[in-house]
């Protein structure tokens, strides 16, 4: 999720993103991503007293959830050539993830 956001907020789009989601949603997001982001010179649009430190099982279980149904939705409005171009990429996230344990 975070190496896609990467070309939505940081190259030529900086602020874009932010009028297309809820602002709760960016907390969580930078809650997340706060040493990546870190790294790659963003600003953040939340205080560091703001962000999230810890998420409960069951925030993380919603989040999942949410997360699953979204990428069903996209995935059954997405045109075939899409679906065939991006095969590639889930193909290799699959067997990074099959690899590791958790």
């Amino acid at each position: 999720m975070l190496i896609n956001l990467y070309n939505q907020l940081l190259l030529n789009k900086k602020s874009k993103f932010i009028k297309e989601i809820i602002l709760n949603d960016v907390i969580i997001f930078e809650s997340v991503a706060y040493i990546m982001l870190n790294n790659l010179n963003y600003k953040l649009y939340n205080k560091n007293s703001q962000l999230i430190s810890h998420f409960s099982k069951s925030q993380l279980n919603q989040f999942n959830l949410l997360d699953s149904n979204l990428r069903l939705s996209v995935i059954k409005k997405a045109k075939s050539k899409d679906l065939k171009l991006r095969m590639p990429q889930e193909n290799f996230l699959k067997k990074i993830l099959d690899a590791k344990s958790f």
